[in-house]
């Protein structure tokens, strides 16, 4: 049989068992048996000390893995940026957290508009704020698309790393307010 893009010789397949020095990266290579059993007592801690699960999908970036976690008890997952959380959205994943700050408007509609379509389907979008600029942007990108789903929105705290976040006590307070 010849060889074509669809059908590659068995060499440049990737393919489960694939020697590691023939893996092209970036891949995601996991160990099944190993992840299984840390999915298993992540989510037996959690269901123990009654603590909502909402792992961070930056490691897998994956749809199948983050419906496998929620299938454990996973209460959705968090991710960086909007087209991480459009990407997890587009595999199935319905509760998305965007837990860094967005303030470009291009972004923020979509995050707007992916909040309409994850509420159509049960789904529910969340994302940090930590200024008032954030919120009123947020507010405008909703009212351009339209969008009366509502947006979970979480006061980031800087917890003392002095990167992002508005500092603990009034300041917080009244942002949240």
């Amino acid at each position: 049989m010849r060889s074509t893009p669809e059908h590659p010789p068995e060499h440049l397949r990737a393919t489960v068992g694939l020697r590691v020095d023939l893996i092209d990266t970036p891949a995601l290579v996991v160990d099944l048996d190993a992840m299984e059993r840390n999915i298993q007592r992540m989510a037996e801690f959690a269901h123990k000390h009654q603590v909502r699960w909402r792992p961070h999908a930056k490691m897998h970036k994956s749809a199948e893995i983050a419906l496998q976690l929620e299938k454990a008890g996973a209460r959705g997952h968090c991710v960086q940026k909007v087209s991480e959380a459009e990407a997890l959205a587009a595999g199935g994943v319905a509760d998305l957290y965007i837990s860094n700050e967005v303030l470009a408007g291009a972004k923020l509609l979509r995050a707007a508009r992916l909040a309409a379509q994850l509420a159509a389907r049960g789904g529910r979008l969340a994302i940090a704020v930590d200024s008032e600029e954030g919120i009123t942007r947020l507010a405008e990108a909703m009212r351009v698309a339209g969008s009366d789903a509502g947006i979970d929105v979480f006061v980031e705290i800087d917890v003392g790393q002095g990167r992002c976040g508005v500092p603990p006590g009034p300041a917080a307070l009244a942002l949240a307010q």
